[in-house]
């Protein structure tokens, strides 16, 4: 590359130069003189004024690549669109580097829609345990907007750019002020901070579990976080169908800071399955209806405003599944309450049955049966 495309200016360049962490050093025959720690040094024109300009910009755009490790393509995108997000996913499907067996390409790539689908509604409705339905013209809308890059090299990567903002209908403008929600287009920032958000929930909870320092249930403990069935479930996707180690990375706008900088998420192959795992489980437990579990109270909250709940640790039975040992948030009355302290208490053992039902906050039982056994 000699020159770059006439749509980058020195005055862009030297915009993404600055949001990097670059200082300009003085200049050097009409030219700025760009450093950063030890990446060497790079020269800006201030304005197109000579021949050689464009070639310095170019040249520019080569060492950059270089430094930043991408491709040149995406560091012009980068310069040229300062209000869009990058994201990027990369999978070890153990074939030549830039390739993928098509029917795991197949599977990440349905993941990534699911990934970004997920983090919409979420940021449209909030947390729940599952999504299901149809999505709404608003998630369709956003979906629109995703712009899927070029796979590129270093096992498998895929990229995506979301431009920050939404976008407005031109008559409803005016009345910016007093439109509803709905008669808005959701934020390519907030859907992004909404996915960031919930797969670094995921990532802990999946690292817990594979550690061995909880069970799948701690899944649930995150679901204010963003994590649902469906989230579980993209994620896996991303694994192929090999269950393939990958990592997810964000880049923020450069127009519109985002969090600090922090290192991709990676996911290990025993994570990418719990994952799975986590998933099905969210899923059936949230279609299930009735339930029982039998164990023992592992955790009272008595939170002003709310009815008093239990936790259960124990063999859950469900419409679609039983499991052994896992546990489930039980709301009782003050009498039921008072009940499970005892039991805690004295090692007695609970069995609740009831309703299984969904909210924002957490998957728990609506009780229509409950004894302490004390035997």
């Amino acid at each position: 590359m000699t020159s770059p495309p006439p749509a980058i200016s020195p005055a862009e360049i030297s915009g993404y130069l600055e949001s990097k962490g670059w200082h300009r050093d003085g200049s050097w025959r009409g030219a700025g003189v760009w450093s950063l720690d030890d990446s060497g040094q790079l020269l800006i024109p201030d304005h197109f004024q000579y021949e050689d300009d464009s070639e310095l910009i170019g040249e520019a755009i080569q060492k950059l690549a270089t430094y930043e490790a991408r491709a040149e393509n995406d560091i012009i995108l980068d310069i040229t669109e300062p209000m869009v997000d990058t994201q990027f996913v990369r999978t070890q499907p153990g074939s030549p580097s830039g390739t993928i067996p098509l029917p795991s390409g197949l599977r990440v790539t349905q993941g990534f829609h699911r990934l970004f689908n997920t983090a919409a509604r979420t940021a449209e409705a909030g947390p729940r345990v599952l999504y299901e339905g149809r999505s709404s013209s608003l998630v369709e809308s956003f979906l629109q907007r995703v712009l899927l890059g070029a796979a590129r090299p270093g096992s498998y990567v895929l990229t995506a750019r979301v431009p920050v903002a939404g976008v407005q209908q031109p008559q409803l403008e005016l009345f910016a002020e007093s439109q509803s929600n709905d008669a808005r287009e959701l934020a390519g920032r907030d859907v992004i901070l909404a996915l960031e958000r919930s797969i670094g929930a995921s990532w802990t909870a999946a690292t817990q579990v594979t550690n061995a320092r909880a069970r799948l249930d701690v899944f649930d403990e995150h679901i204010t976080d963003g994590v649902s069935a469906n989230l579980c479930r993209a994620l896996s996707e991303l694994g192929g169908h090999a269950r393939a180690p990958m990592e997810i990375g964000f880049t923020w706008a450069r127009g519109l800071p985002g969090p600090e900088s922090s290192k991709p998420f990676s996911f290990t192959s025993s994570m990418v399955a719990v994952l799975g795992e986590a998933a099905t489980e969210l899923e059936h437990l949230a279609k299930s209806g009735e339930a029982q579990i039998t164990g023992q109270v592992e955790t009272l909250n008595l939170t002003p405003g709310e009815p008093p709940r239990i936790k259960i640790v124990g063999q859950l039975r469900a419409e679609t599944q039983t499991i052994t040992r896992r546990a489930l948030w039980v709301v009782v009355s003050v009498h039921e309450y008072d009940q499970a302290i005892e039991a805690q208490r004295e090692g007695w053992r609970i069995e609740a049955a009831g309703r299984l039902v969904t909210s924002q906050r957490r998957l728990e039982m609506q009780l229509s049966r409950f004894a302490v056994l004390r035997s």
